[in-house]
């Protein structure tokens, strides 16, 4: 449950992608944040903006006080979610929380990619607008931590300056962390545990692909789904498919499968074989049907060594053994189970209930 009723604002910047895989990324993240979001703040308060500011001045005419703004490309649970982390840092008094950036003579930028902003108590103290990159200005050096998440130039917080000093070209946000800080606030970046529960593609720039190996390396190779989220109709089933079973092929994911044999019945030569390209997913569902007693579906999963030494399996291949395990023998009776590993199949199961390899 979260504390705060937000704004959820996702920004759609076309003209921005380098790359189809960006944008495809982008939008596909999207659409699914669109209704896993849904489920925390309403689908009412999620919207799709062009452009950061149309999104502030829509939360400022909705009446809304707690506006979350994030680009195309941000996926919103790379270790934890995202936006239950955000919830518990934000203090009372913070107007502005996002990724700070010290430009030097280009003054602080607000990076894009995800901020918050408290508009009913940022438009008390300034024009509601978020200043766009490219003027010359003079403004007040802002005071900011010697300490900084990495690099040197993301520093944890910034406090109001003495100091007058002359920047050029300034950067996206100036305007609003030069008001945030004149009236006296002072302005977090988010904090270690927030940045690591997002992750951000960099669709507007070359490093997608790079991005996305990276992602894909945590979020794809290494997680077992142990439920199934698709409704299965008895009667759908039924009227496609060839009663008994001889075979059946599916992916190293929940018990659905299970569901499925059990309505439509099976030969007394069955096979049963099991095609991922998870290594993780293809060890969990082997542990399944090697120890798994049918019962405490939940318990046993938790009981999963979560940290397995895939490598001392054989890559492509995995067999259970015929009469190997009971619950086969069980479920199965004398059929074969296999469980390949497939890079080629594209295959996915319920984000939100997943097993996670550490």
């Amino acid at each position: 449950m979260l504390k705060r009723k937000y704004l959820v604002a996702l920004i759609e910047d076309r003209g921005g992608y380098v790359s189809t895989l960006g944008a495809t990324i982008s939008k596909n993240l999207a659409e699914f944040w669109y209704i896993e979001l849904g489920e925390q703040v309403g689908r009412d308060n999620i919207k799709t903006f062009n452009k950061h500011q149309d999104a502030v001045q829509y939360a400022n005419e909705k009446n809304y006080e707690h506006l979350l703004v994030v680009n195309y490309g941000t996926d919103l649970e790379h270790n934890y979610p995202f936006i239950n982390v955000l919830d518990d840092f934000i203090q009372d008094d913070d107007i502005l929380i996002g990724h700070i950036l010290d430009r030097k003579n280009h003054y602080y930028h607000l990076h894009e990619q995800c901020f918050y902003l408290n508009v009913k108590k940022a438009k008390e103290i300034s024009n509601l607008m978020l200043g766009e990159p490219g003027a010359d200005l003079q403004m007040y050096k802002p005071v900011r931590s010697q300490e900084s998440h990495h690099d040197g130039y993301t520093p944890l917080w910034l406090e109001k300056g003495t100091e007058l000093e002359n920047y050029n070209d300034v950067r996206f946000g100036y305007n609003i962390i030069n008001s945030v800080l004149e009236a006296g606030y002072k302005i977090r970046s988010f904090g270690p545990e927030v940045r690591v529960g997002k992750y951000y593609f960099y669709p507007e720039s070359e490093d997608t692909a790079d991005k996305f190996a990276e992602w894909s390396e945590k979020h794809i190779f290494n997680k077992f789904y142990v439920y199934n989220t698709e409704n299965l109709d008895p009667y759908n089933l039924q009227d496609n498919f060839k009663q008994p079973l001889s075979r059946m092929v599916t992916v190293s994911s929940g018990l659905n499968h299970l569901k499925i044999i059990k309505t439509l019945g099976y030969t007394d030569t069955f096979h049963l074989l099991f095609a991922d390209y998870d290594k993780f997913a293809l060890y969990a569902m082997e542990q399944i049907y090697a120890r798994w007693n049918g019962k405490d579906y939940a318990g046993f999963i938790n009981s999963i060594n979560s940290t397995p030494t895939v490598h001392a399996m054989q890559p492509d291949f995995l067999y259970v053994s015929a009469g190997h395990e009971s619950f086969v023998v069980q479920k199965f009776g004398n059929a074969p189970v296999s469980l390949y590993n497939v890079n080629e199949v594209i295959a996915s199961g319920s984000r939100s209930t997943r097993r996670s390899k550490e």
